[in-house]
């Protein structure tokens, strides 16, 4: 799906052969009507639907600026849920809020990637938080991020999806904010969730151990900047895709046996 650059909201189904092509477009809606978000992330709901997830703007309480959003939508395209995230987490917003969404197996837990450091987040260390529908009750981890190397002015490095691939275990997509000779960050990283409990609202998180899966840029020399999707099929395929801004060329990476197991859905 696109973010805000296209209004309404849509869902496109595209058509994965030598060239990925735009089949249909599911129109968001709520009320009755067509609603715009800023969608950053999408994952299938076990029960049907989707679960969204739309990105806001800094400093919500300002006129015209936006909060956070995990969306539940219904299979037909209306928004069945807006789910906002707890009042003390919103009160450290800023901008380079969710960008990922995924469930677990049986979608009794959402998981949404925050794409860079809050006000309450020590550097270097960005939440991953966990929804649980039965219980409508956030909880959060810390994720790790890397660092550059003598980085260049304005550059960041943040995350831009989270994928369930089994095992308890997410699969991260960081990267940083530069393209082409500047890149140094566009990994897929997996971190492991089992035996460790996040914690409420206004707690410490809990810091969570990642592990390399692939480089995007040693081993496939991906230096597009925004990396900003990633999708497992059940054939184990991993697909990865970029923002292309609105402009230029979006690409979609086909990556094989990049998961050693993943386990049906």
């Amino acid at each position: 799906m696109p973010d805000n650059v296209f209004s309404p909201s849509r869902i496109w189904t595209l058509q994965l052969e030598h060239v990925a092509r735009v089949t249909s477009a599911l129109t968001v809606t709520k009320d009755g009507g067509p609603a715009s978000y800023d969608l950053e992330g999408i994952a299938v709901r076990p029960q049907s639907g989707w679960w969204l997830v739309s990105e806001g703007a800094e400093d919500f309480g300002a006129p015209g600026l936006t909060k956070n959003l995990l969306i539940r939508l219904n299979a037909d395209g209306s928004v069945a849920e807006e789910i906002e995230l707890p009042d003390v987490v919103n009160q450290q917003q800023r901008s380079n809020g969710f960008e990922g969404v995924t469930t677990d197996a049986d979608g009794s837990q959402v998981y949404v990637a925050f794409q860079r450091e809050w006000a309450d987040d020590a550097t270097g260390l960005v939440k991953i938080g966990r929804y649980t529908p039965a219980t409508r009750q956030w909880a959060f981890f810390h994720y790790p991020l890397d660092t550059l190397e003598a980085p260049p002015d304005g550059a960041w490095v943040g995350l831009s999806e989270i994928t369930w691939i089994g095992d308890d275990t997410l699969l991260v997509v960081e990267r940083d904010n530069q393209h082409r000779d500047d890149a140094q960050v566009k990994r897929l990283y997996s971190v492991s969730v089992a035996g460790i409990t996040p914690v409420a609202a206004g707690s410490t998180p809990p810091v969570l151990v990642k592990t390399l899966v692939r480089d995007l840029l040693v081993q496939d020399d991906y230096r597009l900047e925004k990396i900003e999707g990633a999708a497992l099929t059940d054939f184990g395929t991993l697909l990865v895709v970029n923002d292309n801004d609105g402009a230029g060329e979006t690409r979609l990476l086909r990556l094989h046996h990049v998961i050693p197991h993943h386990p049906s859905r």
